[in-house]
């Protein structure tokens, strides 16, 4: 809602601001921060599946796209949610989408060592990373956040061993670097010429 609401500061009073997000609770969120502005429209789904939405909703093409990939902190703050290694006893979901198909715990569940191998290089873990795999490999299941936590090892120094493989889960998780790619496809079939995306 941050970024709608200076969006539609800056907006023409015939101007349209569209916002999609796959979390209900992130959708409340930016409804309750925006308030009844006419201008602005919400639904619930992936940005690189709204294609067909918007042009049944006849907003196509656009003058600007606007994307955030980052998770919030209320998301990370969120025990149920199972993204943050603060909170050992939640259970691993990391999804996005709460009625998403796999939650982390469904996608580790039988993975070996080469899977461990993709996951983390996908994910940007490179240092350690076969060492990692090999632990992981030999340790699961994980059904909690504390299980995963407790495979990647003690902190070390500054940055914790498990913040970059929660992140290389999650992505997986979500199919995030899928879906920027697919909406990088799809970015210039959906701009004005002259259009601008900014992405985050």
């Amino acid at each position: 809602g941050g970024h709608s609401s200076q969006i539609l500061a800056r907006l023409a009073p015939a101007g349209r601001l569209v916002g999609t997000d796959p979390d209900p609770d992130q959708l409340a969120r930016a409804r309750s921060r925006i308030g009844n502005d006419p201008r602005a429209t919400f639904w619930r789904g992936w940005a690189d599946e709204s294609g067909p939405r918007l042009a049944e909703a006849g907003f196509l093409p656009l003058d600007g796209i606007l994307a955030d990939f980052g998770l919030s902190h209320d998301q990370v703050d969120d025990p149920s949610r199972g993204l943050s290694f603060r909170f050992p006893q939640a259970k691993l979901d990391m999804r996005f989408d709460p009625d998403g198909p796999q939650t982390a715990a469904d996608v580790l569940r039988g993975a070996g060592i080469e899977d461990f191998r993709v996951l983390l290089a996908e994910g940007g873990v490179h240092t350690g990373a076969e060492t990692l795999a090999r632990r992981l490999a030999s340790a699961g299941p994980f059904e909690t956040v504390g299980d995963l936590a407790a495979a990647a090892g003690p902190r070390r120094g500054r940055l914790h061993p498990a913040t970059l493989l929660f992140q290389a889960v999650r992505l997986r998780v979500n199919r995030e670097l899928e879906r920027i790619g697919n909406l990088l496809a799809l970015i210039p079939l959906w701009l004005k010429p002259g259009g601008r995306a900014v992405f985050l």
